[in-house]
């Protein structure tokens, strides 16, 4: 039986859980905060954990906010041109759980994978370790909360969109909106995995053929080689066949 699964990194107040919660087997939702400081429905049928989650295990300083589904492991500088009152109000030690670890873990035996991204200082960040984890690929749809982002990552308005599409994926909406800011979808591009499969064995065939190139061009040197060697040989023959018939 296949069993659909969403992972929520930074589901805060769970707004968007109304739309798609009643579309999953087992759901698991993840945030720094408390579930007691949470307003998670009551009739939600899933696991909570609090966890704060980065792109490694370490020690690190999580700040809390006066807007506490704002509060972040990085700089909260994203968000200071649409928020221009929030302020950190707390700093606190944490130890820091690996996303790819989280999302292995909880995707091992699903059969449709679906994860929310709602970490919005470290969403490139997060993204990238997946990636370089061959991890990206198999999930089957991911939710990101558009907003703003404060990263080395960005390089256009859109930048989560460009680097998912970049990756592999498609993007569409459905109108759901938090704060003024879109979830976004993004689903696996068949043709851009196709494309990458073919591309790959342009590549490997390219790669072959420059070494053969390189064996003939070898051949050639060696076969030019033996022709002079030969050249040379005849001469010394003619000249040894021109010294006898003189003794003779």
């Amino acid at each position: 039986m296949s069993v659909n699964k969403l992972l929520w990194l930074g589901c805060g107040d769970c707004e968007g859980l109304k739309y798609f919660h009643s579309q999953f087997d087992e759901m698991l939702l993840i945030d720094a905060r408390h579930l007691d400081e949470l307003a998670i429905p009551e009739n939600f049928k899933g696991s909570f954990k609090q966890l704060v989650v980065s792109t490694e295990e370490s020690l690190s300083t999580f700040k809390e906010t006066n807007i506490p589904e704002l509060s972040s492991l990085n700089s909260i500088g994203c968000f200071l041109s649409n928020f221009p009152g929030l302020k950190v109000e707390n700093e606190r030690e944490v130890h820091t759980k690996n996303v790819f670890d989280i999302v292995h873990d909880f995707f091992t035996g699903a059969g449709k994978k679906t994860l929310v991204l709602d970490i919005p200082d470290s969403q490139f960040e997060l993204l990238s370790v997946l990636s370089g984890e061959n991890a990206l690929n198999t999930i089957d749809e991911i939710i990101v909360w558009s907003v703003p982002q404060d990263s080395e990552w960005q390089e256009t308005e859109d930048s989560i969109k460009l680097y998912l599409e970049n990756n592999g994926f498609v993007s569409f909406t459905r109108g759901e909106n938090f704060s003024g800011y879109n979830w976004v979808h993004f689903i696996p591009n068949p043709l851009f995995f196709k494309l990458s499969a073919l591309s790959e064995k342009s590549s490997e065939l390219e790669n072959k053929l420059k070494e053969e190139n390189k064996k003939n061009k070898e051949l050639q040197e060696k076969y030019e080689l033996l022709k002079q060697t030969g050249i040379r040989l005849e001469s010394q023959i003619e000249l040894i066949q021109k010294l006898m018939s003189f003794d003779s």
